[in-house]
């Protein structure tokens, strides 16, 4: 069951407490907390919308979901065949040290790597933030969560058919069509 919102703001408190090292300046510090650093702050707690757990769960995640992001917000997307969106076309790539790693083969602007070791390099050149997995098995679950949140965000913006919807970095999604927030 989901926390409610009373819940899920007391634990803020609670680690804003912690991090200020007084309920006075956390109550101060909460009270001037905008919606996207409220958000932030609960996604660091590993929480979503709704006290669900969050399915992003590094910064370089984020930085995945940020990268589709704003293929969608700079009108940069590649437009399939079929009329679908490819803002990321990820690949789960070997490094050297047994590891791997999850990376765009999508470079923007109609261009793809011609392979995934391409891709890493224009990666590691470009100094674009990609997560790295112990296993493959790992980063095929990673690419699996976060191609969800991808879907997600590409149905609503093929659905607005007005003004594009943006994206913001960290989570929030503002529809400026109709100038609300959306999670």
């Amino acid at each position: 069951m989901a926390e409610s919102t009373s819940e899920l703001n007391q634990k803020v408190m609670a680690a804003l407490v912690k991090k200020y090292g007084s309920k006075a300046a956390a109550e101060e510090a909460f009270r001037t907390l905008d919606g996207g650093e409220l958000m932030r702050i609960k996604q660091e707690m590993g929480y979503a919308k709704g006290g669900e757990i969050n399915p992003i769960r590094t910064s370089h995640e984020q930085a995945v979901i940020d990268y589709h992001r704003a293929h969608l917000n700079n009108g940069t997307y590649h437009v399939n065949d079929d009329g679908s969106l490819t803002t990321f076309y990820g690949a789960i790539t070997p490094l050297k040290d047994g590891r791997w790693a999850l990376v765009p083969t999508y470079l923007g602007k109609g261009k793809f790597a011609p392979n995934e070791e391409a891709a890493l390099a224009y990666a590691n050149k470009t100094g674009l933030k990609y997560p790295i997995y112990k296993s493959e098995d790992e980063a095929a679950a990673a690419e699996t969560r976060l191609h969800s949140i991808m879907e997600k965000d590409t149905e609503q913006f093929t659905k607005s058919g007005e003004a594009p919807t943006k994206f913001k970095s960290g989570g929030a999604i503002e529809n400026t069509t109709h100038n609300r927030k959306i999670l």
